[in-house]
């Protein structure tokens, strides 16, 4: 039987986030991973002989013919072989799932020897005439008698939909890995009542597959199908169901709001009246209903707030250019918000409620959903917010214009004012508008977000160091997001507006604020999301008077860290493990769900030891034992060192491109399993040059020590693919925040298993590829398996690839062997 639908949603916020807790998010199990049974180590050395490895469920299951790849898991021997079988395009798909694959190598498969191997990994090179479609590896026991459970490479990996609820005859789009094939045409199935159904697609990519629902499908939850052509009956993944809906009946009430309730299109007298009443009449229609806004300009003083209904709500204006609610200017600013002359007293603000005086229009926590279209914003320099959504579900935004982008000069503001700020909701639209603002949209714990096609013209107004500016500079963002699943961030542009400097494009994390609280019962971190196909431009701002630049100011596209949680971001000894727990000593959390130490919906990183590389979700926790959301593939041993963190993690970066900004694109804080491919990234031209400097790189992941927070960050298993890159380079790094004494790193990596590969860099520094920055004080291993393959340096770069130091440790290199300059420990050079 197919689960239900999704139908359940986060709890709404009544009051303003605190900003003084922090705690991790709560979030609902997902189920991933093997279930297969958890590998114990034998205790002699003749057991172990004939005894598989196993190979970790959750790694980078990708690479093309002819190039260098990881194989994850634990139990290697150097004498063990590796199987490459090409999944044969047999079979016909059914109900009952694809078809197992075979559990040793069959005829037809290429056994060949491993180019290293360690304890908890192997590299191997695919064979180059294995063809471009899945592939099942296999590793054999150290006698070649028995193998490894086998792991299926280049095949599809459906993560999302970027709409999970759609009418027959609609268009969908899945996102993930391995979608497509040069040489093969994808293919989705809908399943209905045991009986399958082609899908018509149309478009793909390596990351994105759209298909039309068809028509005639039944209103219910569907299983899908999905290939990329290639692996016959064995390729399928049907991890994702669809919910089809039918369309609504009745007829909505038609309210006018200058007609039927008087409101003043000519920007004299105040409306504000006028147009709550037309709202709350709309929201008592239990048939739904259309507003029409009317061409004009209609002045409001208090907030707007549509109540939550009973059937759907569509706020309709004329034209976005014509249609305009803004701010009374006989308005004072919004009183809440302090005036100070103390630089240090910035204020900014964290989440929304029905009562606060800071926002436009307020959609209240309601499930009917509500449609805002072709109206303008305008915050008149009065208001921090023009729309706010608080718990609302099925929100619609198209066509707007949003006017936010100053403020009174006695408002110092940490970030500026904002056109959306959006939090505990699920399935958000925003598409197709314009946005003049200093900071554009802040999604706070949003499930099934998609943010499309807008185009934001971003300014902070002030520079640092002027009247009514944060001294620490320009600090604001297009889109920031606090916690999101299946988040759709497709086609946006971001550019610099008139009168003032930005400061990045997009902004996953929270550290560069100073405080707040993620909440949400699905959203830890963000995960399962597409940032792709948006285009930024001329982010950062200058150093005026000799100021130093905001050092996190022009980044274009970023995954962040996180506010420091308590109890999480520090490495905790395991004490005791079964196959879906683990423990450790003292009592780090607390397994009430209003405390701070509680756990739920934060990851679980294996950092060394027994188990090592393994990301498992927590979904229950006592004071010192979490439970995780799938059995291990390893069971953690005694001894072993875990992390406790809110991870970025599933994130696809494809097809940016980023011009004249200064810094990268990709996470620098802690992520694993995402990927950053095809994007383009040129530094020159930028308002603040690309200075030589590592931490300046176009793409990168980063590992990250430091004990002012404390922090402890970590990357594991991303790819950094196809991209291409002008003034700057691409790098995995391991960053030593302050120089911290060696008690407080931990012995073990925090980038474990990233592979960099195909990518195309020309750097100012002359360096492409692997670097390293701020050495530790402590002669301990920071990064391990990191894969450099194929990577091609460009014009002025004298160097392909440079590993750092020694705390690099078993890199691998795929090239030139003149173009590598190696610093680090046992390098395998292929």
């Amino acid at each position: 039987m197919l689960p239900p639908p999704e139908n359940s949603r986060p709890p709404s916020a009544s009051q303003p986030l605190s900003s003084t807790r922090r705690r991790f998010l709560q979030a609902s199990a997902l189920v991933v991973g093997a279930s297969a049974l958890p590998f114990v180590r034998p205790s002699t050395a003749a057991a172990a002989v004939n005894t598989p490895p196993v190979l970790l469920s959750q790694q980078v299951r990708s690479a093309a013919p002819g190039e260098a790849l990881l194989l994850a898991g634990a139990g290697f021997d150097s004498a063990d072989l590796v199987s490459f079988w090409p999944v044969p395009d047999t079979g016909s798909i059914g109900p009952s799932g694809p078809t197992p694959l075979p559990a040793t190598p069959p005829t037809g498969s290429t056994s060949v020897t491993p180019n290293a191997v360690d304890s908890d990994g192997v590299v191997a090179v695919l064979p180059s005439g294995i063809g471009d479609g899945p592939v099942a590896a296999y590793v054999s026991s150290a006698d070649h008698t028995t193998w490894s459970a086998p792991l299926l490479l280049n095949s599809s990996q459906a993560w999302y939909l970027d709409r999970p609820q759609v009418q027959a005859g609609q268009t969908v789009t899945i996102y993930g890995r391995e979608l497509r094939s040069s040489t093969a045409a994808p293919t989705v199935y809908i399943e209905t009542a045991g009986t399958l159904t082609l899908c018509s697609v149309s478009g793909s990519t390596n990351y994105a597959m759209a298909f039309t629902v068809p028509a005639g499908t039944s209103a219910g939850t569907h299983r899908l199908y999905v290939s990329n052509g290639h692996g016959g009956s064995y390729a399928f993944d049907k991890s994702l169901v669809l919910t089809v809906v039918a369309a609504p009946t009745g007829t909505p009430l038609a309210v006018n709001v200058v007609s039927g309730y008087g409101a003043d299109p000519t920007g004299t007298a105040d409306s504000t009246t006028n147009l709550q009443n037309a709202l709350n009449a709309a929201a008592a229609s239990s048939t739904g209903a259309i507003v029409t806004v009317p061409a004009g300009t209609y002045l409001v003083t208090g907030k707007l707030t549509v109540p939550a209904g009973s059937g759907p709500i569509s706020i309709v204006g004329s034209t976005s250019s014509t249609s305009t609610l803004k701010v009374n200017p006989a308005s004072g600013y919004s009183a809440s918000v302090p005036t100070t002359t103390d630089f240090s007293a910035s204020y900014d603000v964290y989440g929304v409620s029905a009562s606060d005086d800071i926002g436009m229009l307020y959609l209240a926590p309601g499930s009917n959903p509500v449609t805002v279209d072709h109206l303008t914003f305008d915050a008149n320099d009065r208001r921090m917010v023009c729309l706010e959504v608080d718990g609302r579900d099925g929100v619609t935004v198209s066509s707007c214009h949003f006017v936010n982008a100053n403020w009174p000069s006695n408002i110092f503001l940490y970030s500026g004012g904002y056109s959306i700020i959006a939090q505990f909701c699920r399935r958000l639209v925003v598409t197709g508008s314009q946005f003049t603002t200093a900071s554009g949209i802040f999604l706070i714990a949003v499930v099934d977000a998609l943010i499309d096609t807008n185009t934001m013209a971003l300014a902070f107004p002030r520079v640092k160091g002027t009247d009514g500016a944060n001294p620490n500079g320009v600090d604001q963002d297009g889109i920031k997001v606090w916690g999101a699943r299946r988040m759709t961030l497709r086609g946006n542009t971001f550019v610099r507006g008139s009168g003032g400097y930005y400061a990045r494009a997009i902004q996953l994390g929270a550290l560069k604020v100073p405080s707040g609280v993620f909440g949400g019962t699905e959203c830890c971190g963000v995960e399962y999301s597409y940032i792709g196909d948006n285009y930024v431009q001329d982010s950062g701002e200058p150093s005026p008077g000799g100021l130093v630049l905001a050092s996190n100011c022009g980044e274009s596209i970023v995954a962040d860290q996180f506010n420091s949680v308590t109890g999480g971001r520090v490495a905790l000894t395991v004490s005791a493990a079964t196959s879906t727990t683990v423990s450790v000593g003292g009592s780090p959390f607390d397994a009430s769900s209003t405390s701070a130490l509680n756990a739920i919906g934060a990851d679980v990183v294996v950092l060394s030891g027994s188990g090592v590389g393994q990301i498992r979700r927590v979904v229950a926790n006592t004071s010192g034992q979490l439970t995780v959301d799938s059995p291990w593939d390893v069971v953690p041993g005694a001894g072993s060192l875990i992390v406790v963190t809110v991870l970025n993690k599933r994130i696809l970066y494809y097809n940016n491109s980023a011009i004249a900004c200064p810094k990268y694109l990709g996470n620098y804080g802690p992520g694993a399993l995402c990927v950053m491919a095809g994007n383009t990234v040129d530094t020159t031209g930028a308002v603040t040059p690309n200075p030589d400097d590592p931490r300046a790189a176009g793409i990168a992941v980063t590992g990250i020590v430091s004990p002012s927070q404390p922090v402890l960050d970590v990357n594991f298993f991303n790819e950094l693919i196809d991209n291409t890159l002008t003034g700057s380079h691409v790098y995995a790094q391991y960053d030593d925040f302050v120089n911290p004494s060696s008690s407080s790193i931990p012995a073990a990596p925090l980038l474990h298993g990233n592979r960099l590969a195909r990518n195309s860099a020309a750097g100012t520094d002359a360096t492409a590829g692997l670097l390293t920055l701020y050495p530790p004080s402590a002669a301990n291993v920071m990064a391990r398996h990191t894969l450099c393959v194929k990577n091609v340096k460009g014009s002025g770069t004298t160097k392909n690839t440079s590993i750092g130091d020694a705390y690099w440790a078993r890199s691998v290199y795929q090239g030139t062997a003149a173009d590598l300059t190696d610093s680090g420990t046992g390098t395998v050079v292929i």
